[in-house]
């Protein structure tokens, strides 16, 4: 598995997909941060997406137990994925590219008015099911494709 080691490396470089970022041992047990990279990513998405990505993730009954967070990458063109363990990233394919039919689908934003969230002002439907809509395609397309596991730049 390779892993992105180095912030410095060029990470807006980085092509779509699902990439092992880095593993580490917390109180004894391994775990791995994984880079879902998306080109073209909205920042005005991002925000709706990393929700609608943890609460899928934790409802699927095979990664609730495995998943630890989901943060939005800091140059907000992607999410960092955190989970139990140290898999392949192609083992994480099925729950990501689950979850973006999920967010490819989503028709409102619950709990994301104004007096809920501090962020409310950032989450725009319409823009985080095209982005969604757009990776899908893409992660489907490519799904064979040992490329998008392995962070390869530009």
């Amino acid at each position: 598995m390779e892993v992105i080691r180095n912030r410095s490396r060029g990470r807006s470089r980085v092509v779509p997909g699902i990439y092992a970022n880095r593993t580490e041992t917390v109180d004894g047990e391994t775990i791995t941060v994984y880079d879902i990279r998306i080109a073209n990513l909205a920042s005005t998405s991002v925000f709706l997406m990393k929700d609608i990505v943890e609460e899928s993730i934790l409802g699927d009954p095979d990664w609730r137990d495995q998943f630890v967070r989901c943060d939005i990458m800091e140059d907000q063109n992607g999410l960092h994925l955190t989970v139990k363990g140290s898999r392949a990233p192609r083992e994480l394919f099925e729950p990501v590219y689950n979850a973006f039919l999920v967010a490819e689908r989503h028709g409102e934003a619950p709990g994301k008015l104004p007096e809920h969230c501090s962020q409310s002002h950032m989450m725009r439907v319409a823009r985080c099911r095209q982005d969604a809509k757009k990776f899908v395609a893409y992660l489907k397309a490519h799904r064979e494709d040992p490329a998008i596991y392995t962070a390869p730049l530009h």
